[in-house]
């Protein structure tokens, strides 16, 4: 049972009944109770505290089993860190492809479609998808002493029955006498002619 301390203060006067009522603001609990309840909380803590201690010491030991068996290496190499070096092996597919402003300066390096564009953009081939055999006609579409120039991004491959060539400038000679089959490159945004009235004139655009 409870030990209790009741202060009463009475002020009597000619009283023939006195009732006694008791304020729990004012009652206090005793010495020995407070210390009674103190060990028996200490008690409880102590239980829980040893109870988290062996359920920590339990994931703990499974834990450094895992890391022992090498299974958490295993596992974190599933995946991608962002702060160190790895090797990535696999298939790995992209909902959305990275980004970078970076260079590379190294032939197994990433780069980004900006820097490929701009090493690219003067390497277009001959016979790239888009591009036909164009047999022109004489004179109303091509003649001899008249420069053309190759607006296409690409090269063209020019095929005359001709001789006397001049591309940018600098001249072909194949056969001062006698006409001859002549087929040559023409760079995107170079000119080209023949001073000879050629034949046949086919270009591949």
């Amino acid at each position: 049972a409870k030990e209790l301390m009741i202060k009463i203060v009475m002020e009597l006067s000619n009283a023939e009944e006195v009732i006694l009522k008791l304020d729990p603001s004012v009652i206090m609990a005793s010495r020995d109770y407070v210390d009674a309840i103190k060990v028996e909380l200490n008690l409880k803590i102590d239980a829980l505290t040893h109870k988290y201690d062996a359920e920590f010491k339990k994931v703990w030991d499974e834990f450094a089993k895992y890391l022992l068996e090498n299974k958490f290496n295993i596992e974190i190499a599933k995946y991608v860190t962002l702060a160190t070096d790895q090797d990535i092996n696999g298939i790995k597919n992209f909902t959305k492809l990275p980004t970078s402003i970076l260079q590379a300066t190294k032939d197994e390096e990433f780069t980004n479609k900006r820097y490929v564009d701009l090493r690219t953009i003067n390497y277009g081939g001959i016979g790239q998808k888009g591009q036909a055999w164009h047999k022109l006609n004489i004179p109303s579409e091509r003649t001899h002493g008249v420069w053309y120039t190759n607006n296409t991004p690409t090269p063209i491959m020019v095929y005359l029955i001709a001789h006397d060539i001049y591309i940018d400038d600098i001249r072909i000679i194949v056969n001062n006498e006698t006409r001859e089959v002549v087929s040559f490159i023409i760079p995107s945004g170079s000119r080209y002619k023949t001073t000879w009235s050629p034949s046949v004139w086919m270009e591949l655009r």
